[in-house]
């Protein structure tokens, strides 16, 4: 599962904007507010997202498993 708040938390401390980070990704705005809402994204938009980011990987981006509900 995606961390949704990790994502929305680098985009603050980037100082960019959801609008920002949308377009850099090539994804229209709407597009990106589904992703954040539901926390699914296409594994090449999480590449590219840890670039615009400078995350390390987009591993950085997922819960561990053990805290997702039901799974531990």
């Amino acid at each position: 599962m995606v961390n949704v708040d990790k994502i929305l938390g680098r985009i603050r401390e980037k100082r960019m904007t959801q609008q920002e980070v949308a377009k850099r990704l090539g994804i229209a705005n709407r597009t990106m507010a589904t992703r954040l809402q539901t926390g699914k994204f296409w594994t090449d938009e999480l590449e590219r997202l840890a670039d615009i980011l400078e995350l390390e990987s987009p591993g950085e981006f997922f819960w561990p498993k053990d805290s997702v509900a039901g799974n531990k």
